[in-house]
C-alpha cells in the first residue's frame, strides 16, 4: 500500500512538472542550416516558375509576330501556355513572398548562431563576463539555471541586443545629420523615429522576452506575439494620437496591460532591456 501510494505521487509529481521552453533545447547551428536550406529551395522553385512564365511571355510574342501561323501546333501549345500564365503568377508571388520571409528568418538564425558559436568557445568566467556585458542580471536567485544550460537562450537575447544597439546608432546618425535644407534634415529625422519604433523598441523586447525566458524556463513563449502586440506608428501618426485621442500605447500585453510609448524609451532611446521587463511582465 504504502508502495502504491509513493508510486501515485511520484506519477503526479512528474504530471504536474513545468516544460521547459522549446529554445533551451533547440540547437542555434541546426536551426541555421535548416533554414538555409529552405531559403535556398524557394529561391530556386521561384526562379524556375519565373523562367515559365518567361518563356510563355516569349511564345505569345512569336505567335504575335506570326511565327506560330506557319506551325499550327505551336500555336495551340503556346495558346495554352496563356491560359496557364495566371495559374502561374499566383504561385511565383507565394513562393517570392515565402522566400523573403525565409531570408530574414535565415539572416536572423544566423546572427543567433554566430552568438552560440562565441558562447560555447567560452569558460565559466567568460560566459559570465559575456552576460555581464551584455545586461543580463548575475548573482543572486532570479536567474536558477546553470549557465551552459542558458546558452541557446543568451545567444537570442545577445542577437536582439545587438539589433537593438545597431538601431540606436543608425538613429543617431540620422539626427546627426547637418544640412542646409531644412527637408533633408526633417527627413532623416522621420527615418530615425523610424528606426526607433519599427526596429529597436521591437528588439529591445524581444530581448527583454528572451530575459523573462532564463528566469522563468518554463515560460511557454517565443515570440513578441505569444505576449502581446506591439502598435507602431510613424512620427506624424504617434504625435496626432496623443494630440487628439490621448493615445500614446505603444504594446499592449495578452493580459491588458497597456504600456505607453515614452515609458519604453528615454530621449529617444530604448531602454535596456532589464529596464523593460517590470514594465512588460509587472
Amino acid at each position: 500500500m504504502m508502495l502504491a501510494e509513493k508510486g501515485d505521487v511520484m506519477t503526479s509529481q512528474i504530471q504536474t512538472a513545468p516544460t521547459r521552453n522549446p529554445l533551451f533545447s533547440e540547437n542555434p547551428l541546426q536551426v541555421e542550416r535548416s533554414l538555409k536550406r529552405q531559403a535556398l529551395c524557394y529561391n530556386i522553385l521561384s526562379k524556375i516558375t519565373m523562367v515559365a512564365l518567361a518563356a510563355i511571355a516569349l511564345g505569345v510574342l512569336v505567335v504575335s509576330f506570326g511565327v506560330g501561323a506557319s506551325v499550327p501546333w505551336l500555336s495551340h501549345v503556346l495558346f495554352g501556355g496563356v491560359l496557364l500564365t495566371p495559374i502561374l503568377s499566383y504561385p511565383l508571388s507565394k513562393l517570392q513572398k515565402k522566400k523573403l520571409e525565409l531570408e530574414a528568418q535565415s539572416q536572423m538564425a544566423t546572427r543567433i548562431a554566430n552568438k552560440y558559436r562565441e558562447l560555447q568557445a567560452l569558460d565559466a568566467d567568460g560566459l559570465r563576463l559575456s552576460m555581464y556585458n551584455s545586461g543580463i542580471p548575475i548573482g543572486g536567485d532570479r536567474i536558477t539555471l546553470p549557465e551552459r544550460e542558458l546558452l541557446p537562450v543568451i545567444a537570442h537575447y545577445q542577437a536582439y541586443e545587438e539589433i537593438r544597439q545597431e538601431a540606436h546608432q543608425e538613429l543617431q546618425a540620422n539626427f546627426g545629420l547637418e544640412s542646409s535644407s531644412h527637408a533633408v534634415m526633417l527627413e532623416a529625422k522621420r527615418k530615425g523615429y523610424s528606426r526607433l519604433e519599427r526596429d529597436e523598441l521591437p528588439a529591445g523586447l524581444m530581448a527583454t522576452l528572451m530575459l523573462k525566458i532564463m528566469q522563468e524556463p518554463a515560460l511557454q513563449a517565443r515570440n513578441l506575439s505569444d505576449i502581446g502586440e506591439c502598435r507602431i506608428k510613424d512620427c506624424d501618426e504617434r504625435i496626432l494620437d496623443r494630440a487628439i485621442h490621448q493615445d500614446d500605447t505603444y504594446f499592449i500585453g495578452k493580459d491588458g496591460r497597456r504600456v505607453p510609448f515614452d515609458r519604453l524609451q528615454k530621449g529617444l532611446a530604448s531602454l535596456p532591456p532589464k529596464d523593460m521587463l517590470p514594465i512588460i511582465f509587472g
